[in-house]
């Protein structure tokens, strides 16, 4: 599948993961190999989900999956910015983005639900 047609959510994931790298690596360098590291593992996990799901029979099990890792990094995002290793602005950027991969994640759930109770 070419890139212009893949998912626009995994898209999307894809350029928040690859914008949310440049940001990490000007983590103070306490934080860069804790909570850095976290969120880029988690990003990627999501990205990894996106993915599974795409070519998945029980999609609604991964999706559920995506959704308890995005909230799971809305915290770490906020714990970023609460210790100053995000500016105010990064942090509602990348909240802003999330909520985008959220509605995008929650579509696509309820789709694959309404088809399986066809």
């Amino acid at each position: 599948m070419e890139h212009n047609q893949e998912l626009p959510v995994i898209l999307k994931c894809y350029e928040f993961t690859r914008w949310l790298y440049t940001k990490i690596k000007d983590f103070p360098r306490d934080l860069r190999f804790s909570l850095g590291q976290r969120i880029e593992s988690l990003m990627l996990d999501l990205l990894e989900l996106l993915i599974e799901a795409k070519y998945s029979k029980d999609k609604q099990g991964i999706l559920n999956q995506v959704n308890t890792k995005i909230e799971v990094l809305r915290f770490q995002l906020r714990l970023a910015k609460d210790l100053k290793a995000f500016s105010e602005k990064t942090f509602w950027n990348s909240i802003e983005q999330l909520i985008e991969i959220g509605q995008q994640v929650g579509g696509w759930l309820k789709k694959s639900q309404s088809r399986s109770k066809e």
